[in-house]
Order: C-alpha cells, then structure tokens, then sequence
C-alpha cells in the first residue's frame, strides 16, 4: 500500500496542500474548522509528516551524522576509527555543530542505511570503502549534503577525502628493498574495499618496479584483525615458501603476523620483517615498535566535517576531492635481509 502524502491528506479534508501544510508546521493563520478537518484526514489516512523534510524547510539544525560502514558487531574494533571519530567531533565541535553517530552494515541491523533522509541532521559524514559504495549512491539520491572518507570518484559524485594508499604501500616496498628484502609475502583484505585493492596494487607495482614479479602463493586473503593476521600467517608459513619479509594490510594483522611468527620461533625482524599499515596509537609501543605508514585518520576526519559545513552553509554548492598525503613511519619491526634459504 503507498505511503500517504500530504496530496492525500489535502484530498481527504477539503482544504488546499499550502493549508495542510501550515497545520503540520503551526505556521500562518489558519481557521479552527480547516485545523479539525485537517487533523481528521491525517489519523484516517495515516499520514506521518516527515522529520528531516521539515527541520530542512524550518532552517539547519546545527547536527552532523557520521555514518560508518562497519561488516563486525563490534563498534570501533578497529582502532584507525577512533581518529576518524575524534576528527569529525572535534571540528564539529569548533565550528558549533552536533554530531550523531550511526553504523551501517552490521549482521544484526542489516538495514541500518535504509531512511538516511529521516534523520535531523543537515549533512552525513560517510566512512565506508567498499565499491560499489551503495551508500554513497543512497545520500546521493537524498540530495542532502554529504562527503565521503577513503573512496572516490562516484557515481553520482559527492565531495570526498581520500589519501594515498596505494603510494604507502610503494613506500613500505621501496624500504624493504633498500634492506636487501627480495622474497615478499603479503597479507590482504577483502578485494571489495577500494583501501585495500589500492595497497595491494602498491605492493604489486613497487615490486615490479624493482623486476620482481609478485609470488600469487604468497599472497594471503585474510582480514583487518590481530587474530586474522596469526591465521594468514599460519597459511603462508604452511606452503613452505620462503620469504623475508611480510608485507601486512594493516597495523592489526601486522601485529597477528608477529605473533605467530614468534610461536614458530622466527625472530622479528632478525628473521622476518613486518610491516603495518595505518599507524594506530599502539603501533608506537608494541615490540618491537611497528614499521608502518601513517593515514592522517583524523586529519581526514576534520576535513570532510569542514568540506561538509561548507556544503550545508552554501559556502560551497559542487562536489569537490581531496587527498591527504601519508608517510612513513620507520620503526623497528624492518632489518636487513636474512638468507631467505634459511627460512625454509
């Protein structure tokens, strides 16, 4: 059955939409027999007036949602988040605006992005990677302001921020290298997030770069947790292949990696090397502390809040992208190349 409009409730009580309208919205002066037979034909036609479409008639509302596309049932079990969070809150916060935060794509709220124009905000901060980006097409079609973290070039377009991951991952490549490092092995994630097909492609082209052609059997499909990293591990430790250094999707399966490395007895990184990808907080103090490269979570996070309020206030009416440059951060989980034949 379709969803009554306010067309319907005209219909029904006799009077003209611009009526129904000021009696929904307690605007203008209206008679007390056109306020009765409005409110009649809305409880007979179930009409419910629609919160977003209203707050956007009556003027901004100072609010901000953050919506993040997460596949776990756990809220930021992924520490790289928690900047992306801090970034948006704070710069809100500057700049007089609220922000509710939102998760999509969790197994229990399979339709947590369904009526993303029925909420009282006056603009969405999108963090989700995935391609095609289904919810980025859902605020396109809204026409309510919106800006998109770690995916770009969409269809239909909307404001983004971005970085380079594919350049990070060259750059990590480019450092083993220089070590003497020529056996790699690699730990990747799911192919549907643009993130991670980016870093992968990095990987690939720096060492093809350097004439190496990427070992397929040492390339390993896992996750973005600490116990998934172990698990890939197992696997490329399980083909009996040799390898120097582990070239991991994230700080958190860089993190797995070692640990079973260590149940093996391999040294890390006199035997091994390993690196991450992201630099959390505890990258720094692990130990060995974590080669890695460093995404400006939060810088990313601050600037799509500021891309967005300029959107909101009219400040700026195109879609526009940026990205942030990354960098990478030496520490001590990367040594000079052991004798791969060693490994064996």
């Amino acid at each position: 059955m379709p969803t009554p409009t306010i067309k319907d409730v005209a219909r029904a009580s006799g009077v003209s939409y611009k009526t129904v309208s000021r009696v929904i919205n307690g605007e203008g002066p209206v008679r007390d027999e056109s306020r009765w037979r409005v409110a009649a034909a809305i409880a007979a036609t179930g009409y419910h007036p629609h919160p977003g479409a209203r707050s956007m008639r009556l003027g901004r509302v100072h609010a901000l949602r953050l919506l993040m596309k997460t596949g776990t049932d756990r809220f930021l079990l992924n520490p790289f988040q928690d900047d992306v969070v801090a970034g948006v809150v704070d710069t809100a916060a500057r700049l007089g605006y609220a922000v509710m935060i939102e998760l999509a794509g969790r197994p229990h709220h399979p339709d947590a992005a369904l009526g993303l124009t029925e909420r009282r905000v006056d603009g969405t901060v999108l963090l989700d990677s995935q391609t095609p980006c289904y919810l980025a097409t859902q605020l396109a079609a809204t026409g309510a302001p919106a800006v998109v973290i770690a995916n770009r070039d969409l269809e239909p377009p909307l404001s983004w921020i971005h970085t380079d991951f594919c350049g990070g991952a060259e750059q990590l490549v480019n450092h083993l290298l220089a070590l003497g490092h020529r056996r790699f092995a690699h730990i990747t994630d799911n192919p549907s997030f643009l993130s991670t097909t980016e870093r992968r492609r990095g990987y690939e082209q720096a060492l093809l770069a350097a004439g190496i052609t990427p070992d397929p059997g040492l390339i390993i499909r896992a996750g973005q947790l600490r116990h998934e990293g172990d698990q890939a591990t197992e696997r490329l430790l399980a083909t009996g292949a040799p390898f120097t250094a582990i070239v991991c999707v994230n700080d958190l399966t860089a993190l797995g990696a070692i640990d079973c490395l260590r149940r093996h007895g391999r040294n890390v990184p006199a035997d091994v090397s390993v690196t991450g990808y992201d630099d959390i907080y505890l990258a720094q103090y692990t130990t060995p502390p974590l080669t890695t490269v460093r995404i400006p979570w939060y810088e990313m996070g601050a600037a799509a809040t500021e891309l967005l309020i300029g959107l909101v206030e009219g400040a700026k009416t195109d879609p526009e992208g940026h990205e942030i440059p990354v960098s990478l951060r030496l520490r001590g989980t990367t040594a000079p190349a052991k004798d791969s034949a060693a490994l064996n």
